[in-house]
């Protein structure tokens, strides 16, 4: 399903979303001065990942640190993924966490404790 969801910000902002199996999203930046959006697509069927960012947006990893790709490949983490995404010098960052289902049995997040 799809959710659709206005916030009036004005000024500085910080959201967070949480959903079920570890899905979390947050938002952060100031309102009228954001870049372009940033988005996480998955592949298909596949355990992975694209994002879409600003073009000068910092991207790392919970399980692997920085990344300079924009394709995440998360079979090492069971399906597992924790980004952050920031434009140094500015407010602006965006966090995308959650695992990717397959239909078959799982693992707990590896981050989980940590």
């Amino acid at each position: 399903d799809t959710l659709s969801v206005r916030w009036p910000v004005s000024g500085d902002y910080e959201i967070h979303l949480h959903g079920p199996n570890g899905f979390f999203r947050s938002y952060a930046g100031t309102a009228g001065t954001d870049p372009a959006p940033a988005n996480l697509r998955r592949e298909g069927r596949s355990q992975r990942l694209t994002v879409t960012a600003p073009r000068k947006a910092e991207i790392t990893s919970a399980y692997a640190g920085e990344i300079r790709s924009r394709h995440l490949d998360t079979r090492a983490t069971g399906g597992w993924y924790d980004l952050t995404l920031t434009l140094p010098g500015t407010t602006w960052a965006r966090g995308f966490a959650g695992h990717l289902e397959n239909g078959r049995p799982s693992v707990s997040d590896p981050q989980l404790g940590s």
